[in-house]
């Protein structure tokens, strides 16, 4: 007989479980597959969330189905039947994603403390342009002490902007956010627990949050089912997870003037296939730009998808939304270094980018970077043999002290580590294991191809390689 299993989400994740804990199905959304009688258990697995259901199957027809309710997953907005919803935090938000009328393009945003054991507490969430100029505090906004939220809507130009956060024990972070003429972009806000130095410290958490765009006349709709299918492909870019069933596609398809962020996930989800489908491919970015017209995630998927059609005067000005969508950028510079160029603020950025999927987050540096310097990735070859050179106990030492003392851009550390990796290996003997790892068939290139797959752009790499140099040397 046929077993037939519908998820309430079409990107919940199923898996049929025989008598003998064997998987023997699964599916997205929706599972089919032919059993004999007896007793099997269902999962279901919704973002960060797995539930589980026993089923008995009689044999009585020839088709047995099973209708699974939603999966209460975890989520920074107060969407409805997830985790930590709250209806007066729901209410809140529909209410005050309205309260400037109806601007052409505007920023909505939402902070909520999920735990009810606790109060929402003042924190130094911010609004800048993109040259850094503060525009607004979330202070400025909105709050509710009885509902533990606190929002801010503002009217603004088209573009891109930074929301940032600042902690006196974790640091200065920020991620940035497009708006699009016609729309409002809607981001959701949630406090997180983080160690440092053994301690634990609440934050509000950039990499959690939660970000949608809504027609500016129509403000945030908790009871969406596509805003929970945005969120579900979210968690399944942080986890490397494939929901993309045809179900999803055909939702933002059929929703194509709708749903912008579903789309961008979907189209990231589409390009990790191991054989990309380039019809379905164009068909969504075809509808992106449709909606989003200039947008800088737009911009990286196009040029994942293909690399030509942008003229040599074409830079990369802005950073995008997605981590996924900077991977592209940066891959894109290894064949053209020109399109990030060393001072514009995605080159300015680099040196500090949180590996945070799925969001593309910056850390302050306590101190300023040096100036851009133009450097290739072949110029900065000897410079990298010149670190290599340095006694691996004299190496140790001097990364210890930086490390210390803080002193290193998070680039520089990951290019340090590199060269530490090398010497370990270099000390037991397993250089020619190193170089095959590090760039099969490539031999004795081996280290400046690992260069080259260092998540930053061309110029960023060679001058983190260059004062990374200058700071071994003082």
């Amino acid at each position: 007989m046929t077993l037939e299993v519908n998820a309430a989400d079409a990107a919940t994740e199923i898996f049929l479980i025989d008598g003998r804990l064997r998987r023997i199905a699964k599916g997205v959304g929706w599972l089919g597959h032919d059993v004999a009688p007896g007793f099997y258990k269902l999962r279901y697995r919704s973002a960060a969330t797995q539930v589980d259901e026993l089923i008995e199957v009689t044999g009585e027809t020839e088709r047995h189905a099973v209708h699974a309710e939603p999966i209460a997953f975890r989520s920074a907005a107060p969407l409805a039947y997830t985790a930590t919803a709250n209806v007066a935090q729901l209410n809140r938000a529909q209410e005050w994603s309205h309260m400037q009328g109806v601007p052409y393009c505007s920023l909505f945003l939402f902070l909520r403390q999920e735990d009810e054991e606790r109060q929402i507490e003042p924190v130094e969430v911010q609004v800048l342009d993109l040259a850094g100029e503060l525009i607004a505090g979330l202070n400025e906004g909105m709050w509710d002490e009885a509902a533990r939220c606190a929002g801010l809507t503002r009217a603004l130009p088209p573009g891109t902007y930074r929301v940032r956060v600042v902690n006196p024990v974790l640091g200065t972070y920020e991620m940035f956010v497009s708006l699009c003429d016609g729309w409002q972009t809607q981001v959701f806000l949630t406090p997180d627990v983080f160690e440092r130095n053994n301690e634990r410290v609440t934050a509000v958490s950039l990499r959690r949050s939660s970000i949608f765009m809504a027609r500016t006349h129509e403000g945030f709709d908790p009871y969406n089912p596509n805003l929970r299918l945005g969120e579900l492909a979210k968690h399944a870019i942080s986890q490397g997870r494939n929901v993309v069933s045809r179900e999803v596609i055909n939702s933002f398809l059929d929703e194509k003037f709708k749903n912008p962020m579903l789309g961008f996930a979907v189209a990231h989800l589409l390009m990790r296939r191991p054989k990309r489908n380039y019809e379905l491919l164009d068909t969504v970015l075809c509808n992106l730009k449709c909606m989003t017209v200039d947008h800088p995630d737009l911009e990286a998927l196009e040029l994942g998808l293909r690399t030509s059609g942008y003229g040599r005067s074409f830079e990369l000005s802005r950073p995008p939304m997605f981590l996924a969508s900077w991977d592209f950028m940066v891959r894109a510079t290894r064949a053209r270094a020109s399109l990030i160029h060393p001072a514009s603020v995605p080159g300015q950025i680099a040196h500090n980018v949180a590996s945070s999927a799925p969001w593309l987050l910056h850390r302050l540096p306590d101190e300023p970077t040096q100036g851009p310097v133009r450097l290739s990735l072949r110029d900065s070859e000897a410079l990298f043999n010149n670190l290599l050179s340095i006694g691996a106990d004299e190496l140790l030492a001097r990364a210890k002290e930086m490390r210390e003392g803080q002193s290193l851009s998070g680039l520089e550390q990951n290019i340090l580590n590199l060269v530490l990796t090398h010497q370990k290996v270099m000390q037991i003997g397993e250089t020619a294991r190193f170089e095959a790892e590090t760039s099969p068939g490539e031999g004795k290139h081996g280290l400046s191809r690992a260069l080259r797959r260092i998540r930053a752009p061309a110029y960023s790499v060679a001058s983190a390689v260059q004062s990374l140099c200058d700071k071994m040397k003082g």
